[in-house]
């Protein structure tokens, strides 16, 4: 039987008719066995916090496996572009590929950030939360913000 229907024979139970003392009874046999759909639920979620420890591991793994790759990559192609820099040769090639040395676009490279005019900047625009929330518990900002407090299981 599922939690919702243990909860609905629950409720069904305290609204019905049935005398004080049977009704008891059985919301006490109901609740039982809402506390041990509670208790394999739980379980249910523990076999779970496992496996997700154990994928968490994997993707670890898997993660470091592909910076290997990259940074392997990163240095062949590194080795070329030096040898054939170096070799004076602007392109090879063969049956399955061309390979070029190519110019890139010009990066910007700051030399002093101090002698940047402030018409080059970026500001990012956030609200400061921690203000809001102070000023809120003031009395103050009615209507533009409010305070949300939810509820979250605790498994000990």
């Amino acid at each position: 039987m599922h939690l919702y229907e243990l909860e609905k024979i629950y409720y069904d139970i305290v609204g019905s008719e049935i005398p004080d003392e049977e009704k008891q009874k059985v919301l006490d046999i109901t609740k039982k066995d809402i506390h041990k759909k509670g208790e394999n639920i739980v379980k249910y979620i523990k076999n779970t916090e496992g496996e997700i420890d154990a994928l968490d591991k994997e993707i670890k793994r898997l993660q470091q496996k592909k910076k290997t790759l990259q940074n392997s990559n990163k240095w062949y192609k590194n080795y070329l572009l030096e040898t054939m820099q170096r070799l004076e040769t602007p392109q090879i090639d063969s049956t399955l590929f061309t390979i070029r040395v190519k110019k890139n676009r010009p990066k910007t490279i700051i030399k002093n950030e101090e002698l940047v005019p402030e018409k080059y900047w970026r500001i990012e625009r956030k609200p400061d939360l921690k203000a809001l929330s102070e000023a809120r518990q003031n009395g103050e900002l009615e209507g533009v913000v409010e305070f949300s407090q939810d509820e979250s299981l605790y498994i000990k």
